[in-house]
């Protein structure tokens, strides 16, 4: 495992992160999402390039989340 990682992230991906924690249910304490990117062919760079929110339910005890969306999505 490489220790120094290196991360790029595009610009889009911190809009849609705030835009979907802005859209959220007022009730809703978190946003649950998935980031999407590729491996770089440099060992040890990441590029995230794109994001998606995965709908979920959230109580006390638990936060179910609907996976079969995220496996659609991509």
């Amino acid at each position: 495992m490489a220790l120094n990682l290196v991360a790029k992230v595009h610009p889009v991906v911190f809009f849609t992160i705030v835009d979907s924690y802005e859209r959220r249910n007022p009730e809703a304490h978190r946003v649950i999402g998935t980031l999407l990117g590729t491996v770089g062919v440099e060992k040890g760079t990441i590029e995230i390039t794109n994001c998606f929110c995965v709908p979920h339910n959230e109580s006390k005890e638990e936060v179910a989340v609907e996976l079969d969306f995220a496996k659609g999505y991509v």
